[in-house]
């Protein structure tokens, strides 16, 4: 993402998710980073799911995200 120069619409996005204490303190910049640029856009309005296996279509919509975005 940095490599592609992708703006970071809305930095404070991880706000919104009822389970952003969930998500490792390693991966929590690069979540907010995703969230806030709307790559990923978690599984609802305000749930991401940290916890659970990224299912092969949340990687599909948020690689053609990445793609629309570059």
């Amino acid at each position: 993402m940095d490599y592609a120069e992708i703006s970071f619409a809305d930095d404070n996005r991880i706000d919104n998710y009822s389970d952003k204490d969930e998500v490792a303190d390693w991966a929590y910049p690069y979540v907010k980073k995703v969230l806030s640029s709307k790559i990923f856009n978690g599984i609802s309005e305000t749930i991401i799911s940290p916890l659970s296996t990224f299912k092969y279509a949340e990687a599909a919509a948020a690689i053609s995200n990445l793609l629309e975005k570059n």
